[in-house]
């Protein structure tokens, strides 16, 4: 046996090796697919299910987020009022005393 069959032999090997290594890949590949096409067919039917529960959420949400601003734009607005008062009290006084405008 000379080194040529030796070659020969050792490129069938591999390329034997190379092809089965491919074959795998593919077919972990097609399962993997088939399984995700078969979850996300599942959860197709699931989401039919849940889509009006979360509208009904998204509307709670956001009637809540209204009832909440409004909310707090009753709490500051004595707040507001009360510290355009002041400034206005502080403006009136700083005129009146020193004969220029407070600025502001």
């Amino acid at each position: 046996m000379d080194l040529e069959f030796w070659r020969d032999l050792t490129f069938v090997i591999f390329a034997s090796l190379l092809l089965l290594v491919l074959l795998i890949f593919i077919v972990v590949s097609a399962v993997g697919s088939f399984l995700v096409v078969k979850v996300l067919s599942a959860g197709r039917g699931k989401l039919a299910e849940v889509k009006p529960k979360i509208a009904m959420v998204r509307e709670t949400a956001s009637k809540v987020e209204v009832g909440v601003e409004k909310g707090a734009d009753a709490v500051s607005a004595p707040f507001i009022k009360a510290r355009g008062l002041v400034n206005g009290i502080r403006r009136g006084a700083t005129t009146l005393f020193t004969g220029r405008d407070a600025g502001g």
